[in-house]
């Protein structure tokens, strides 16, 4: 087969059971289009925590180190042509996703960097504790050539 490779993303996002947020969408919408996903959850949910209610399991940030690495020893990593964060239930998240896009860069140079900040709804506001929507307008907004926020 001839022609351009498809393209690569790594998404570090959540995983729900019920509807199309997160991981949910992000992989049959971007394989549909073509791009091959590698995909890291950051947390397991059973819906939107938006619903009334909801149930979770954040992934340790060791687990995602664990997988980052043996992508990278895989050699997944090189030629990565860009990552997406969306949903980070903690600020140690945060700092494995600013850590993983230091990896990508590395491996990667013209990667290019898309932030998600998934920080809560209008007008209900914040569902997650406001140090993590610090650490995310702190450490990974700068590092992003997009920024997709909801209104």
């Amino acid at each position: 087969m001839t022609g351009k490779p498809r393209p690569t993303v790594l998404a570090i996002s959540s995983f729900v059971a019920h509807g199309h947020v997160g991981l949910s969408a992000i992989l049959p919408i971007s394989q549909g289009l073509g791009v091959e996903v590698t995909a890291l959850p950051t947390i397991l949910l059973s819906n939107h925590p938006a619903h009334r209610t909801s149930a979770s399991e954040p992934v340790s940030v060791a687990r995602l180190t664990a997988m980052l690495t043996a992508l990278d020893r895989n050699g997944w990593v090189a030629g990565l042509d860009a990552v997406l964060t969306g949903y980070l239930p903690t600020a140690a998240h945060v700092a494995f996703a600013s850590d993983a896009i230091a990896l990508v860069r590395a491996r990667s140079p013209g990667a290019l960097i898309c932030c998600d900040p998934v920080l809560g709804v209008n007008p209900r506001g914040l569902y997650l504790p406001e140090p993590v929507a610090i650490a995310i307008r702190d450490r990974l907004q700068p590092e992003a050539a997009q920024i997709t926020p909801n209104r």
